[in-house]
């Protein structure tokens, strides 16, 4: 018994009625976790994440052993020779897809603070902070924009120069016809 619950690990079935795996290898270099199981049944299974796709068949290894840039990624459940590829595509475009916007920096701040947006191409751009009363407080952006990430830094000041009050403040940006509102808090 104790020589038959060595091997269960090891199993398969060609019936694709119940199979059982060992977990694949994962990862080696880069700041990630790549890490997961097989359980066979046939068809294509999809492992997806950034900018990778990585799909395997049941009757095969997984995925062998790839390797570019800073990761090598090795699995498959039968173990034995590489699977041959036809290329690991690991340029990635810099430009972000879609808009995005982010407080970046600290919030509360008591100092300063900063406005991330993301533009998957070029725009008007407009960043401006308002008070909790609609007032305008301060325009920190406004012009074209390439498209790409973006920091806008505010000093906790208004227009004329003028330390704001402590309290809450939002952060209009504006990129062509998209739109968001970020909530800050500046603290004493």
């Amino acid at each position: 018994m104790r020589r038959l619950t060595a091997l269960i690990p090891f199993l398969w079935c060609t019936l694709a009625i119940v199979c059982i795996t060992r977990s694949a290898n994962a990862q080696a270099g880069g700041a990630y976790n790549l890490e997961w199981n097989t359980l066979s049944g046939g068809g294509q299974t999809f492992a997806t994440g950034g900018a990778y796709s990585l799909g395997g068949s049941a009757g095969q290894p997984d995925a062998g052993s790839l390797a570019g840039g800073s990761y090598v990624l090795s699995g498959g459940f039968w173990g034995g020779s590489p699977v041959p590829t036809t290329g690991v595509d690991t340029s990635e475009d810099p430009r972000p897809r879609v808009f995005a916007a982010r407080v970046a920096g600290a919030n509360p701040f008591r100092q300063s603070t900063a406005v991330q947006f993301d533009l998957p191409g070029s725009s008007r751009v407009a960043v401006t902070m308002f008070s909790v009363d609609g007032r305008m407080v301060r325009r920190l952006i406004d012009g074209q924009r390439e498209a790409g990430r973006h920091t806008a830094f505010w000093d906790g000041t208004a227009s004329d120069g003028r330390a704001v009050q402590p309290g809450m403040y939002f952060a209009l940006v504006q990129a062509g016809p998209a739109m968001t509102t970020l909530r800050i808090v500046r603290v004493q």
